[in-house]
């Protein structure tokens, strides 16, 4: 596979999981999970809505970071792979 239809194939993946929520585990760090169900809600729903994706936030084409303002939360979001020990990792890093 060639380094551009691999990248599509990375942004495929992480769209479709930042969408849905399905293919994947999805994580909060507990400055988030502090942060109540009504506004959990809303953060989930701006993560799952993020779009802006753009040279400065995407430098690799892998829509693998975005980030999601509530009221005055800013956090920002990272989509890495699974390792086989249950570690996370920068899915553009060669294993």
């Amino acid at each position: 596979m060639d380094e551009q239809a691999r990248r599509d194939a990375i942004r495929r993946l992480n769209d479709s999981l930042r969408s849905t929520f399905q293919g994947g585990r999805v994580m909060m760090t507990a400055g988030i999970q502090a942060l109540g169900a009504v506004t959990i809600a809303k953060v989930l729903s701006a993560v799952q809505a993020f779009r802006e994706f753009d040279e400065g936030n995407d430098p690799h084409g892998e829509h693998d970071f975005g980030w999601a303002c509530q009221e005055s939360c800013v956090e920002g979001h990272t989509i890495a792979r699974e390792g086989a020990r249950g570690t996370y990792d920068d899915p553009r890093r060669d294993h």
